[in-house]
């Protein structure tokens, strides 16, 4: 048996927690997504800009459960990872005009 790859582990996990997620399984997600977290820092590096839509997914699911902080520090840590790249706002932003009550 072949095993699989850290590539293939986080696709697999980022689907899950995407499902988890979308089912509205928030205790499942929040694990789930805890986990594609890790393998994408493994894979890219904790500053990448990629890691973005994870730490906002995570942020959210946070959030519905009460975390403020936890969820806080996930869309700092976010903005600072856009603001290397030379990017200026985080996708909830763009989509819904502020994130965790930030204009």
């Amino acid at each position: 048996m072949e095993a699989i790859s850290r590539e293939q582990a986080f696709r697999v996990f980022q689907s899950m927690a995407d499902s988890a997620r979308a089912s509205g399984k928030v205790n499942d997600a929040e694990h789930l997504y805890e986990r594609t977290l890790r393998i994408a820092e493994k894979l890219y590096g904790k500053e990448h800009v990629d890691l973005c839509p994870f730490l906002v997914r995570l942020a959210e699911i946070k959030e519905k459960l009460g975390d403020m902080e936890g969820a806080e520090r996930l869309y700092e840590r976010a903005q600072a990872n856009l603001s290397l790249y030379g990017k200026r706002v985080l996708p909830c932003q763009e989509m819904h005009g502020n994130c965790f009550g930030h204009a």
